[in-house]
């Protein structure tokens, strides 16, 4: 919805304006807008303002406001003229040099293009949008400022510091060089000592081979003792000791205890195969400082040890 500024406040916001034609005119200075030049300021203070251009639209209204230009001409224009310059952002700027002082001889620039010659504390107005501001003063670096400016934004404030030409930037606080007076200053860091292993991978595959290896000795004996009963039942068949005296029964239990017996001791040669590998893997993984525990055997047995390391 459009704001509409009462008739009677925009006359007075712009009565400065409105008396200062007749003024110059009497004073011998520039003539008085014609009626087209009113028709034509009017006309293209609005496509400006639409375009966001607001210090140029305002530039126009301050035209067509003039005594000089047709009634109703004026109070559009006064009322456009109270609605830019309250859309219209103002800034101040603050500048100083590295010592604090204020500085006024300061040229400053908008987007290249010049804005003021001069600070004099007073709010300049811009136009909306992102800006690159330029600030220049004798004998001091110029400083580039990117500011973003909002609509009726009023009397911001930005502080500009200026330091003097040919100082160097001071290096970042959080910076601090860490090398030593003995130390190449690209010297390369001191490489890690690789982790030391616990050795719990290890003890793992020595627990799974020792448990194959104790799986293969009881698949051994079972065996074992199947074979020994097998060929002890063949021999019962058996009415002399020569293997003619043997019938079928226990020509073939002696076969099975033959295969039997055979199974035992590849199992057992396997079981304690595994069994010894293991019991290498697991003593000999490195051990973690802590509780250790050990079998050893003795002439009366196996004997269980355990030892805490620190």
């Amino acid at each position: 919805m459009e704001t509409r500024v009462p008739v009677a406040v925009a006359l007075l916001l712009a009565a400065p304006v409105l008396a200062a034609p007749a003024s110059a005119s009497a004073a011998g200075g520039p003539a008085p807008p014609s009626k087209n030049e009113c028709i034509d300021a009017n006309e293209s203070a609005q496509r400006l303002a639409q375009a966001g251009k607001l210090v140029d639209a305002r530039s126009n209204l301050l035209v067509c406001v003039s005594a000089s230009c047709p009634g109703p001409i004026r109070d559009d224009c006064t009322q456009k003229l109270a609605e830019v310059q309250s859309k219209t952002p103002t800034i101040v700027f603050e500048v100083t040099d590295d010592a604090d002082h204020d500085l006024s001889a300061v040229r400053v620039t908008i987007d290249g293009h010049p804005l003021v010659d001069k600070l004099d504390g007073a709010a300049v107005a811009v136009d909306v949008g992102e800006h690159q501001f330029v600030f220049e003063a004798a004998g001091l670096k110029k400083e580039k400022r990117i500011l973003v400016i909002h609509e009726a934004e009023k009397d911001r404030r930005e502080r500009i510091i200026l330091v003097a030409a040919g100082t160097e930037p001071a290096p970042a606080a959080d910076a601090p060089s860490a090398v030593s007076a003995t130390q190449p200053e690209h010297a390369p860091a001191p490489e890690a000592p690789p982790a030391e292993s616990d050795g719990s991978g290890q003890r793992t595959l020595g627990l799974a081979l020792g448990g194959a290896g104790a799986a293969g000795l009881i698949v051994g004996g079972v065996f074992g003792l199947l074979a020994k009963t097998t060929y002890d039942h063949a021999v019962s068949e058996c009415q002399g000791s020569r293997v003619s005296a043997c019938g079928p029964g226990a020509l073939s239990d002696g076969s099975s205890a033959h295969t039997q017996a055979l199974v035992s001791t590849v199992a057992f040669v396997a079981g304690a195969a595994l069994l010894a590998g293991g019991a290498y893997f697991y003593f000999t993984a490195p051990r973690a400082r802590g509780l250790a525990v050990g079998v050893s055997m003795a002439p009366g047995g196996a004997r269980l040890a355990a030892r805490y390391e620190w």
